[in-house]
This record gives C-alpha cells, structure tokens and sequence, in this order.
C-alpha cells in the first residue's frame, strides 16, 4: 500500500491474531505497528540530513518511525482491515461451494 509517495508492506492478522487483539483492545496504532512488515523509506525519511539511500526495515525502528507520524495510521489501519475483510469474504464464498 502506498502513503504519501511511500510504500509500506502489509501482513493481514491471523484469525488468532484477530482474536487476541480484540480481547487486548488494540488500538489502530497497535495494528499499525504489528502488521507493517516493510517499507521503501530512505534513510533521509529517518534521519534529518540522512543519505538517499534504501533504509533496511526493522520492526523495532518501525515502531519509533509510525509513532511520530500520524498521519499514517488511519490508511495503513484501513488497509489492514481491508486484507481482513478481502480474506474473510474469499473465506465465506469457498464455504459455500
């Protein structure tokens, strides 16, 4: 999925992961942080006067990065509810074969 000209790889929760979260309330940030498993971002997008060069993905500097960057949790959030939906309907419709 793309944001802003960038580029963040999404996992779709495991339906234990679905239920976990639920019982734990996670919140749209918490899902955010969890399912982003990549990104195209440079090191100039991490760090002021960084190089323009590929920065490798890490889920703890992830978490770091998303949390002073608010404005992507609502798309990245409705892209991961999205997988969720798009899996459940492929789910419901091979049930009814």
């Amino acid at each position: 999925m793309e944001v802003d000209g960038k580029r963040f790889t999404i996992r779709r929760p495991t339906e234990a992961e679905q239920v976990q979260m639920l019982a734990e309330r996670a919140s749209r940030l918490d899902l955010v942080r969890r399912f982003v498993v990549g990104w195209n971002l440079q090191e100039i997008d991490l760090i002021p006067g960084g190089d323009a060069v590929d920065a490798k993905f890490e889920p703890d500097l992830w978490a770091a990065y998303v949390d002073d960057h608010a404005e992507l949790w609502s798309p990245i959030n409705d892209a991961i509810k999205a997988s969720i939906a798009e899996h459940n309907l492929k789910v419901e419709r091979a049930e009814k074969k």
